[in-house]
């Protein structure tokens, strides 16, 4: 498929990504799934990440429309490997918070789309000036660990 198409096929499945992840929790509250590990897993794992992620996902498809092929390749090699590490770390991360701080799930569900942001933009940059991917890609992976550990002990 060609890249135009790849990227305005992903500005749609962005938007629908924006209202299932925004609305999944009201169908919630409408008794299809009453338990309270349910809710848990759809708000906290699946519908907040996935709304970010699809914000996030928008903004970058948009820019990727008018960026040439090959950048577009070498972000979608990026995103491949930064998406599911993503999920993966916010799946895995423990829920419990206390009065004053948020837990660390929450804390990755609003940082990690933000340092793809960045990472994104770094790796789109970088490679235009047409310096080594196989630098950037790693680099810019462990520098949003990196800010993203931060962050954590931060808050």
């Amino acid at each position: 498929m060609d890249y135009k198409k790849e990227t305005y096929a992903g500005i749609s499945i962005a938007v629908m990504g924006i209202f299932i992840g925004r609305y999944l929790p009201f169908l919630i509250n409408n008794n299809i799934c009453s338990a309270s590990l349910c809710e848990e897993i759809i708000e906290e794992i699946i519908s907040l990440p996935l709304f970010l992620f699809s914000c996030v996902f928008f903004l970058l498809f948009l820019l990727l429309i008018f960026i040439k092929s090959n950048n577009y390749y070498i972000w979608k090699k990026f995103m491949k490997i930064f998406v599911p590490i993503s999920f993966i770390i916010i799946a895995l991360s423990t829920s419990e918070d206390d009065m004053f701080f948020p837990s660390l799930r929450e804390i990755f569900s609003y940082a990690l789309p933000l340092t793809f942001l960045v990472s994104s933009f770094i790796v789109i940059k970088f490679y235009s000036k047409k310096i080594n991917f196989r630098i950037i890609i790693p680099a810019s992976f462990f520098l949003s660990l990196i800010l993203l550990y931060i962050i954590a002990v931060i808050l």
